[in-house]
């Protein structure tokens, strides 16, 4: 985008819908999220409205808009053949991120492993005890909580959507998007400043060398 030559207007609208996948994808692989609001600061009303009204896959809509988007623009074909190869990474992700949701560990599968940890922790104090006489119990105590604490990282890295910062990505997403369109202007005017300097008259360099 940032090497985009076409008009402000275009650029402001796949900036705008670029930020708007982050959270519609957000949205897609949560369980609790309010699109809606989430968008209010990113889209137009009238797109908020569209984009809601799709019941099926959401972010196949938006991924469908940004191509309509990159193909319509006035760039260049070296752009848009830049632009497309990025829209096939954003939907490789959708498609990995759906496999992580949709293809948990078996549920039976973590079941007997918890079940098996706390058979095997049930039996510990026993064996510890020769060795540890009461001293046993804060060692058992010990054990027990980091045992138990792996199997619960485990199970979060199953759906690791719900604990990642994902609200602060897309910040970030959003952020960088204004940043370029910022950047462009400025850069713009810099480029309008030059040429208009390259009308005017330049003032001629004298030699500071003697005279005779």
């Amino acid at each position: 985008a940032q090497g985009y030559s076409g008009n402000e207007e275009s650029l402001q609208l796949l900036l705008r819908w670029t930020s708007a996948f982050c959270k519609v994808l957000m949205w897609h692989v949560r369980e609790h999220c309010d699109l809606e609001s989430e968008l209010q600061d990113v889209l137009l009303p009238s797109e908020v409205e569209v984009l809601m009204q799709q019941e099926q896959h959401k972010p196949n809509f938006v991924l469908s808009v940004l191509t309509q988007i990159v193909h319509s623009m006035p760039a260049a074909e070296g752009q848009k053949l830049a632009l497309d190869a990025t829209l096939t990474k954003f939907q490789k992700a959708v498609g990995t991120c759906e496999r992580m949701v949709k293809t948990p560990i078996p549920r039976s599968y973590t079941r007997h492993t918890s079940r098996f940890l706390v058979i095997w922790l049930a039996f510990l104090p026993f064996t510890l005890w020769r060795a540890c006489h009461w001293a046993m119990v804060p060692a058992a105590v010990l054990i027990a909580f980091l045992l138990l604490g792996v199997e619960e990282i485990g199970v979060q890295i199953e759906e690791p959507f719900g604990i990642l910062p994902l609200e602060n990505l897309c910040d970030i997403v959003h952020a960088n998007a204004k940043e370029m369109l910022n950047t462009r202007y400025q850069v713009d005017q810099i480029v309008q400043n030059s040429s208009t300097s390259r009308s005017q008259s330049v003032p001629q360099m004298h030699s500071n060398g003697s005279h005779h």
